[in-house]
């Protein structure tokens, strides 16, 4: 599962700048994913619970976002969603 490491990634980051901080309290991790990404939230959460044993924060501090996908043409700038993609 891609989603158990992306979950260990991103604990790995947010300890590393924890650690960089002084060992500061977390307070909020803030996680966007694209559209696009095919993440399994259900599997990443599950992943971020198990990693975040032992920790001195847990997934209360993060908040996670989707962000749409959305393209641009190079010629004339028009931007549409994946929703309304010719196709």
């Amino acid at each position: 599962m891609h989603e158990w490491a992306l979950a260990e990634a991103v604990i790995a980051t947010v300890e590393k700048l924890r650690g960089e901080n002084g060992g500061r309290p977390v307070q909020a991790v803030r996680l966007r994913f694209g559209e696009l990404q095919a993440i399994g939230m259900e599997a990443f959460r599950a992943g971020l619970t198990a990693g975040l044993q032992g920790l001195p924060y847990g997934l209360d501090v993060f908040q996670f976002r989707e962000e749409p996908a959305a393209f641009r043409c190079r010629a004339c700038g028009q931007r549409w969603p994946l929703s309304e993609a010719p196709g």
